[in-house]
């Protein structure tokens, strides 16, 4: 049985209370003058447990213990309050002793027990209105299947709580109290980290974690009602469900166009593909017999946007593999040289269609990795803004084709942008539009690619990176003969970690490990075999507990070459370790995609299995551009030499002006730098459980720059079993130019006569932001101009329409003497005032 109460309308003379372990009622009395009083009459159960029911008079916040009182109560000034009990009933009669009355005096009855009950609530009528009567809420939540896979979405429905359990006055103005407001939460018990929850809505749909087995958990359902501060609440019984494993099946997609040999960016690309191959089969070794990693490269020797067929450069040079397959593949795998031009979109496809081409199997989860250092140059497939070219498919249109449509319902899609001139905007809409759960990062480093790559790793398969450091986690100095502080790096593991995977990134050598109980003792050698690459050497644990050592874990690790091997230097940065699920944090934006000026509000949730961790410090440091690139291309323009495009992967002319500008100021890379200690709006660098709930929070709100934010998060605490750990969480996201129409700048200047014979004047538009910087050039497909009363020159000319490299966008406007022509315009969806040619150029007369 459902809470619930009958009849369900406001001003009856009784009403019947069932299920329920309390309940509030809201009346108004009307008081005569003489001494007659008005009743309220509670019947309840013999031995009602744990009984408490006060009424409150609510003009002066005084109440009256009813299951306290016997006879007469006058501590509610000019009233008295009469209380009768016997074992089912308590009756109250409330009488006027001013002798001046009242009407519609506001009353308040709280009932509540320790176990859910069936209550009748008495009144008097004419003399006692009831406005408001609440009781426990319905607490169901909808069925969902007992059993479900790894990365899927679980969607949880609860029914109405309201339902027959809030009765309120209707047609009575200024009567009812404020009314009740309800509170849904999700929780479940279990040994997993499920970080949507906590979850709040009464529709609320949850990423499942991934499982490296059966696990076993369960979902309850509480329903909060608050009623002017007395919060009546029910609890689900809990719905079983096992998350299970699933099929993973990734694949990385790398970009071999030409740009890609500078700045040793594909030498850092290859290695850490292979890297990543490596983490990805330790954290799944032994998980499912359908797990596949396979590896494409594109390029196009068609430097232009083109019709089918994509390139035949365009290759699988590893195919979807067995994890035991690529395994014994991956170190010595060649991945070739770059040479042409970037198909971005048509690489993305063939790695879909690699995907897709083993049938797809039907419970898989597929990640597709694409890694670009340019902008789309070349390829059958658009994926940005720019207008089709001659045979070319849109990317909607393109990655629901076939057999991809099965990949792209359920592809997590991640982006990692290299360099001084990719395209971050649309990596950042990639992942904002075609992904179900992926990510975007950039570095304009090509030395950081691998620790990159290393933190997809840890969001698609829900590893967590630690940290790693030149002095041991728990502060206590190891003993004996330490190596210098340079030659060993120190992470931890905390007591719940079932698997740990890290990689070493030395290209000589071996590397010694060793552990401890943490914070104990002596460091103990362990006799791992890591694999062996040129540029790596990784290890792979998946039964980090049969090591033996209870609670947290320390490690040592150390590179020895030479003859005989002596310690080498060994950066901490150089060291990426990832364990499992139990202790388990990651880090959330509040939006997908943000503008110049928008506030950026970072969450990073911490889970202990299904307990939220707290007393956690979450430090945060962000990489944040220095330079604009509109401003800083616009104030170059003026200096700028254009050069013909030479090479086998020619620049757009974007990327041209970016390199020109970069060569002119002396910048081997786009600057971007740390801001100054107190990035966040409190004037602190750390983010804050100010709720208690486990999620840390703050904001930043000085994006004043377009252009990638990179978010690294430093996060240690103590588990729910008091022992250490300790992650690190990174993300990027691009910040788009926000323009302001208030400061962009709007001229009209008269043209000389025109060959046409008709009037002709240049609408110039110089796009800005709220802190007058330009928007620059190239964003012609985002300024949009629309002309009434006459026509525009290029257009009647049948010739491209004007381009400049200075930040303004310029129209030739022609028309016939007494045309008043008006031109709108947008810049990337926001809307200019009109622009009224005619009396703009009388006023410049």
């Amino acid at each position: 049985m459902a809470p619930g109460i009958l009849p369900a309308s406001a001003g009856q003379s009784s009403y019947t209370i069932t299920d329920s372990r309390g309940l509030v009622a809201d009346f108004t009395l009307d008081l005569p003058a003489e001494p007659e009083p008005r009743y309220v009459n509670l019947i309840r159960p013999d031995g009602t447990p744990g009984l408490v029911a006060r009424l409150k008079h609510v003009p002066t916040g005084i109440s009256v213990p009813l299951h306290l009182v016997t006879g007469s109560d006058t501590s509610v000034p000019d009233r008295e309050v009469i209380v009768s009990r016997s074992a089912t009933e308590i009756n109250c009669n409330i009488r006027d002793v001013s002798g001046l009355g009242a009407v519609d005096e506001r009353w308040t009855l709280t009932v509540s027990s320790t176990a859910p009950q069936d209550w009748a609530l008495g009144l008097e009528l004419p003399g006692v209105f009831v406005t408001q009567l609440v009781c426990d809420p319905v607490v169901r939540q909808a069925p969902f299947a007992a059993t479900a896979p790894e990365k899927t979405q679980l969607q949880l429905v609860a029914a109405d709580a309201a339902q027959n359990t809030v009765v309120r006055a209707t047609g009575v103005p200024g009567l009812p109290p404020a009314p009740p407001s309800l509170t849904y939460t999700w929780n479940h018990t279990g040994t997993i980290a499920i970080n949507d929850l906590p979850a709040h809505q009464q529709i609320s749909t949850v990423l499942l974690p991934g499982v490296y087995g059966d696990v076993s958990t369960s979902v309850t359902l509480r329903v909060d009602t608050d009623v002017s501060g007395t919060v009546l609440s029910g609890t689900s019984p809990a719905a079983p469900l096992t998350i299970k494993p699933r099929p993973q099946q990734l694949v990385l997609v790398l970009d071999r166009s030409g740009s890609m040999q500078e700045e040793l960016r594909w030498e850092n690309a290859t290695a850490a593909a292979k890297l990543l191959t490596h983490l990805f089969i330790g954290m799944r070794e032994g998980v499912h017999g359908d797990d596949r990693v396979g590896i494409v490269v594109f390029e196009d020797e068609k430097c232009f946007r083109h019709g089918p067929p994509p390139s035949a450069r365009i290759q699988s040079v590893l195919p979807l593999s067995k994890l035991v397959d690529a395994d014994a593949q991956i170190c010595g795998l060649g991945l070739g040289q770059p040479g042409a031009c970037t198909p971005i979109g048509d690489g993305l496809m063939k790695g879909m269609d690699v995907l897709a081409d083993e049938g797809p199997h039907p419970d898989a989860k597929f990640t597709v990795v694409l890694m670009t250092d340019g902008y789309a140059n070349a390829g059958v497939v658009e994926t940005g803004p720019d207008p089709l070219g001659p045979g070319q498919i849109p990317l909607a249109v393109a990655r629901s084709q076939g057999r991809r449509a099965a990949v792209d319902n359920r592809m997590s899609l991640f982006l990692v942008g290299l360099g001084s001139t990719a395209n971050l905007a649309l990596l950042n809409h990639l992942k904002a539009t075609t992904s179900v759960a992926g990510d975007f990062l950039t570095t304009v480093d090509p030395s950081q690619l691998a620790g990159l790559f290393g933190h997809v790793l840890g969001a698609a398969q829900e590893a967590n990176p630690l940290q790693t450091g030149t002095q041991p986690p728990s502060g206590v100095a190891d003993p004996g003969a330490p190596p210098a502080t340079a030659n060993a790096v120190y992470f931890a593991t905390s007591g719940s970690a079932e698997r740990l995977v890290f990689a070493v990134l030395v290209n000589t050598g071996q590397i010694e490990v060793a552990i401890r109980p943490f914070g104990s003792g002596a460091f103990t050698v362990q006799g791992f075999n890591p694999r062996i690459c040129p540029d790596h050497r990784a290890v792979l644990l998946p039964h980090v507990q049969g090591l033996g050592v209870q609670g947290p874990i320390e490690w040592r690790v150390i590179h020895r070459a030479g003859t005989p091997p002596a310690p080498r230097p060994l950066p901490a940065t150089d060291v990426l370790a990832y364990e499992d699920l139990h202790v388990k944090a990651d880090l959330v934006l509040d939006k997908p995609v943000y503008r110049t000026g928008d506030p950026m509000k970072l969450t990073v949730r911490i889970r202990h299995d299904s307990a939220p961790v707290r007393g956690a410090r979450v430090r945060a440091v962000l990489e944040a551009p220095e330079a604009a690139y509109g401003e800083e291309l616009a104030t170059f323009a003026p200096r700028y030499e254009k050069a013909e495009p030479t090479g086998e992967d020619p620049p757009d002319p974007r990327t041209a002006m970016v390199r020109a500008l970069m060569r002119a100021n002396g910048w081997k890379r786009w600057p971007y730098a740390s801001p100054p200690a107190g990035i966040f709006q409190d004037g602190t660098d750390e983010l804050h459980d100010v709720d208690g709930d486990g999620n840390y929070t703050n904001v930043f709100n000085r994006a004043f720059l377009d252009g990638a934010y990179t978010w690294t998060l430093f996060v240690d605490g103590e588990d729910q079993d008091g022992g250490h750990f300790d992650r690190r969480l990174m993300t990027s996201t691009f910040v788009a130019f926000k323009v302001d129409p208030k400061v962009t700048g709007v001229d009209v200047l008269k043209a000389a006569a025109h060959p046409s014979g008709l009037a002709a004047a240049r609408v110039l538009i110089t796009p800005r932001d709220a802190r007058k910087r330009r928007l620059g050039p190239f964003h012609d497909h985002a300024v949009l101009f629309e002309l009434r009363n006459g026509s525009f020159e290029h257009i009647v000319d049948k010739k491209p329409p004007p381009h400049r490299e200075d930040g303004v966008y310029e129209r030739v406007v022609l028309y016939k003497k007494g045309q008043r022509p008006v031109v709108r315009v947008s810049v990337d969806g926001t809307l200019l005032r009109p622009v009224d040619v005619e009396a703009l150029l009388r006023s410049d007369d």
